[in-house]
């Protein structure tokens, strides 16, 4: 069970980055992908390395 949990833990503390970045130029990186994601077909694109991210 506690592999599970931690497995768990890791995944959640990954996203939390994702969306609270630890520095200024993450926060930069995090925004020009979340603009880019306007650009015809990069929404799919991102999502999908998003979700191999988050899955690990």
């Amino acid at each position: 069970m506690r592999p599970k949990i931690a497995t768990a833990q890791a995944s959640g503390r990954r996203a939390a980055n994702s969306f609270l970045p630890r520095r200024k130029l993450g926060l930069l990186w995090r925004r020009l992908i979340l603009r880019s994601t306007r650009l015809p077909g990069m929404d799919r694109i991102i999502a999908r390395q998003i979700v191999k991210r988050l899955a690990k």
